[in-house]
């Protein structure tokens, strides 16, 4: 009667981890979503008070990606929507630190 037990066992374990990685999926995109809102807020406040058009090109152009990338997430493929986001982040980080190693400054002023 044990063994006849252990396939439903170990399926409803499988289902419960399947919902726990679906949770973190969801909530990994909406992480990459609020990043590109970041993006896109950075570029504008950058835009209004220094009137900088690459922070203004870069905030949007990088907030369409990671919109693109929070869709894939969710769509057609999470690993791939995923592997964007760490991608793009990875690439403004170098970015910022590098501008911010050659002004000391966080926004253009």
């Amino acid at each position: 009667p044990l063994s006849l037990l252990s396939p439903l066992s170990s399926a409803v374990h499988v289902h419960k981890l399947y919902r726990q990685m679906a949770g973190l999926i969801t909530a990994a995109a909406v992480i990459v979503f609020l990043y590109a809102m970041v993006l896109l807020a950075g570029g504008l406040l950058a835009w209004f008070r220094a009137h900088s058009k690459p922070s203004l090109i870069a905030g949007s152009g990088g907030c369409v990606y990671f919109v693109l990338a929070f869709a894939i997430t969710l769509g057609a493929s999470a690993r791939v929507g995923l592997i964007m986001a760490l991608i793009g982040c990875t690439g403004f980080l170098m970015v910022f630190l590098w501008r911010y190693y050659q002004t000391e400054k966080v926004m253009p002023h």
